[in-house]
């Protein structure tokens, strides 16, 4: 309406919207001789003087900017309280809730965003491919997992030399030393015994075949976190794809397990042969034909 709200001495004014919330919040930054200043709502400075100022993060009813002093880096909130003081020669990054600063040791600090120190001098931080609620942490004594919100340790590092991740099947492979772990996408021991070899299913991306250090064969099916039985032995018997049945064996003795490692058969016959849709079963020298649903008929 033209009313003037207010004077000022300053010569430029920036203007920041974290259009975020439901409703859009305005922040003035004010240019003067001796630098940048953030406004409250009244036009008074409530920062020091700055040099540079960005904004960084937005979320609910806070708005953090990096600013830069003296040619030395710090992060500040929308009130003129500084978060991590302008003593840092490389700019601070935010990512999810957590500041990451590069130290005089060429590594990263990390804090959260009110400033407090969460962790010191670790080679790198990332986030899980597998689970978006983790961050993976590289020190000198290996790598860690800590969950996101509220920040913690989950797996603590010297627990597994390193982690590859498997995304489009929701694992993880710890490796210790010699030995490889499968793990769940929290990190937590899903197989107890070390493997040596893994496989997809080739036609289904969460079914997953496993050999074990004690050249045990197991099914693991991701997407219902069920870990099947061991096996001495598998190989394809009849089927494809959902209707697809693997013959396995246990001391020599012969069973049928399908596609998602439910046993249809326990392994209690000296052999099994497919005739299409039903089977023929041989024990103690007698042969036994099966139903469709593969139900021995003696």
């Amino acid at each position: 309406k033209g009313k003037l709200l207010g004077q000022t001495e300053y010569v430029k004014f920036h203007y920041f919207i974290d259009e975020n919330n439901r409703f859009a919040k305005e922040y003035l930054v004010a240019e003067k001789k001796e630098g940048l200043f953030i406004l409250d709502e009244k036009f008074a400075p409530v920062s020091p003087p700055l040099t540079t100022i960005e904004a960084l993060y937005y979320k609910r009813d806070t708005i953090l900017f990096l600013f830069e002093s003296k040619n030395l880096f710090g992060v500040i909130d929308q009130s003129g309280k500084v978060i991590i003081p302008a003593k840092h020669k490389a700019e601070p990054g935010i990512a999810k809730n957590i500041i990451r600063i590069k130290n005089t040791k060429n590594l990263f600090d990390i804090y959260d965003l009110n400033g407090n120190i969460l962790l010191k001098n670790i080679s790198a931080i990332k986030s899980s491919s597998v689970n978006p609620n983790m961050y993976i942490v590289t020190s000198k004594e290996g790598e860690a997992v800590y969950n996101i919100d509220p920040f913690k340790i989950v797996v603590p590092a010297g627990s597994y030399k390193s982690f590859l991740e498997i995304p489009n099947c929701s694992f993880v492979v710890g490796f210790q030393k010699e030995k490889s772990y499968i793990l769940n996408k929290n990190f937590e021991l899903w197989v107890n015994t070390p493997f040596t070899h893994i496989s997809k299913d080739r036609n289904n991306d969460s079914i997953i075949l496993v050999t074990t250090e004690a050249n045990k064969k197991q099914v693991l099916n991701m997407r219902m976190n069920k870990v099947g039985k061991e096996y001495d032995s598998f190989n394809t018997f009849s089927g494809y794809r959902q209707k697809e049945k693997i013959l396995v064996s246990v001391a020599k003795k012969y069973g049928l397990i399908n596609y998602r490692g439910t046993e249809i058969m326990p392994c209690e016959w000296d052999t099994i042969i497919s005739l299409s849709n039903i089977a023929a079963v041989k024990s103690g020298g007698k042969y036994f034909f099966t139903d469709t649903n593969f139900v021995v008929n003696k």
